[in-house]
């Protein structure tokens, strides 16, 4: 699946929007309208973005669990290399490996917590400025589609598009959470 991204500047065009993706056959829960007002979009009925929608929680713990898999299997290769008696406690070093990835995992979360999900960080500026952003979550025999209804409305532009599935590899520079 991919996730559209379609900026705009007003409520009633994320409305329209919203009920022509459902009649092309795009499911309610499929789309999310980020906004700095959560209560304005559940006034107006939409599916407002979740925590994990916003937060980089997932993707920066992600990397943790990289980084600390790394970092623990590195220390206790290194420990068995250059001390090879250590091995009589291997299940200590297993344990000490799983200690560090899970400890860089929680790090990499707080990271993330702290900041815009990379997916909507380039459009961070927008988001501030009181822009609505919308994620639609499509098959990729719905793009088409997706892109002629979002053509259509005026006050709309398709910005990007990313994979659903999180990526710890994508993704640059960290943006403050702050709208």
């Amino acid at each position: 699946m991919r996730q559209l991204h379609i900026l705009t500047n007003n409520i009633k065009t994320v409305n329209q929007l919203t009920q022509q993706l459902y009649k092309s056959g795009v499911k309610e829960n499929n789309i999310h309208v980020v906004h700095k007002d959560h209560s304005l979009i559940q006034f107006h009925g939409l599916n407002d973005s979740s925590f994990w929608q916003e937060l980089d929680i997932i993707h920066c713990g992600q990397r943790g669990l990289l980084i600390g898999l790394l970092v623990g299997l590195t220390a206790g290769n290194g420990l068995l290399l250059f001390f090879p008696e250590a091995s009589e406690h291997l299940a200590l070093i297993i344990f000490v490996i799983g200690l560090l990835t899970a400890f860089s995992t929680w790090v990499g979360g707080m990271i993330g917590a702290a900041h815009d999900n990379y997916r909507i960080a380039p459009y961070h500026h927008h988001l501030k400025k009181g822009s609505f952003l919308l994620l639609v979550d499509i098959e990729p025999n719905q793009l088409v589609t997706v892109k002629q209804i979002v053509q259509q409305q005026h006050n709309a532009q398709y910005v990007g598009s990313t994979s659903t599935i999180s990526n710890p590899f994508n993704g640059g520079e960290l943006v403050r959470h702050d709208f």
